[in-house]
């Protein structure tokens, strides 16, 4: 098998992506950004879409309508079993995610 990056090979800030989630969803979240980076953590990562381009695939939705389809879809999907709520805690236990 092969992997592909199936993106538009332009970066998004987290900041960003976090204001955008809120937007889509209608709810008041401002990213806190602590600045408190751990060894190892990545800093930045952009996705190529070099090899997936070759095969004439090319990403065209932008990053606000792709969430806003995301969300459309996550809808029709009825009941959907609540894991962020695990997740955020567990971020929280391990220091990454502060209130």
């Amino acid at each position: 098998f092969e992997v592909f990056n199936v993106s538009t090979g332009k970066p998004t800030r987290v900041a960003d992506l976090a204001r955008e989630l809120s937007r889509v969803y209608g709810k008041k979240i401002e990213p806190k950004i602590s600045r408190q980076f751990r060894w190892g953590d990545v800093r930045h990562l952009v996705l190529d879409p070099q090899k997936i381009n070759r095969l004439g695939f090319k990403a065209d939705v932008s990053l606000k309508e792709g969430l806003s389809r995301f969300k459309t879809w996550m809808q029709s999907q009825g009941e959907v079993k609540d894991h962020f709520t695990a997740a955020y805690e567990q971020l929280k236990k391990s220091r990454l995610i502060y209130d």
